[in-house]
């Protein structure tokens, strides 16, 4: 084993030996000169490549602000309507009647639009989805309302049935004005704030605010997040 290790490293030494070196050993400034038209060329690729992604990345970052801002516009009709129709919460027929009545716009819902904004945050892309996704949803319960409330047979529909599709258009309704709520502010956060993205995700984790709290728990149970009852925080102050 030692032989043919003194072998091998003798091979490598008479190899060596014949390599072209400068009489002085190995100077830098001769090296420089001497590759000055290469390396400066591959520092210009390099540099040119950067500046290419960064112009880039900022027209991809103005297209996604300029769709971002149409889509808020339509978030903020719902969030407005249903802010409109909060006096009626509790009367489920009569927000369905309200709503055939008011049914907003919201024709960006439903564009190629979202597509644009989708991949700033998987939380983001989450919640435009089910907004668009329980929108859909939401306006065909809305018609079934309508018909069974303008069938020539309506005396022979039973309530039941009418009161379970208010029920379940309200249900519908809450959860796309939800989607709608935590889209916005999504958005303001990874878009149109000057703090990285990754900071927000960061605090998204380790610290996250009633909205993340909100996003984690619509996303996960596929319900809203009730804010506790006065009368149980009380009570659990109370308790020793």
């Amino acid at each position: 084993m030692e032989q043919t290790t003194y072998q091998i490293t003798q091979a490598a030494a008479l190899a060596c030996s014949h390599l072209p070196l400068p009489p002085g050993g190995f100077e830098l400034p001769a090296f420089l000169e001497k590759w000055q038209d290469l390396s400066g060329a591959v520092i210009g690729g390099l540099m040119g490549v950067v500046g290419a992604l960064v112009v880039a990345g900022n027209s991809v970052r103005r297209e996604q602000r300029i769709g971002a801002r149409l889509i808020l516009v339509d978030l903020a009709i719902l969030e407005a309507s249903n802010q409109r129709f909060a006096p009626l919460r509790n009367n489920e027929q009569a927000l369905c009647e309200r709503l055939i009545a008011e049914l907003p716009d919201v024709s960006s819902l439903d564009g190629p639009l979202i597509g644009q904004i989708t991949d700033v945050s998987e939380r983001l892309a989450a919640h435009l989805h089910l907004c668009q996704t329980q929108f859909r949803a939401f306006k065909k319960e809305l018609d079934k309302f309508a018909a069974l409330q303008n069938s020539v047979e309506r005396r022979g529909a039973h309530a039941f049935q009418i009161m379970r599709t208010s029920v379940r258009v309200k249900e519908l309704w809450d959860l796309v004005c939800e989607h709608a709520t935590l889209s916005a502010y999504y958005i303001d956060r990874f878009l149109f704030r000057k703090w990285p993205r990754w900071a927000f995700r960061l605090c998204m984790t380790i610290t996250p605010n009633d909205f993340d709290q909100r996003s984690r728990h619509v996303l996960k149970k596929g319900k809203i997040l009730k804010p506790p009852k006065k009368g149980a925080d009380e009570g659990a102050r109370q308790r020793p």
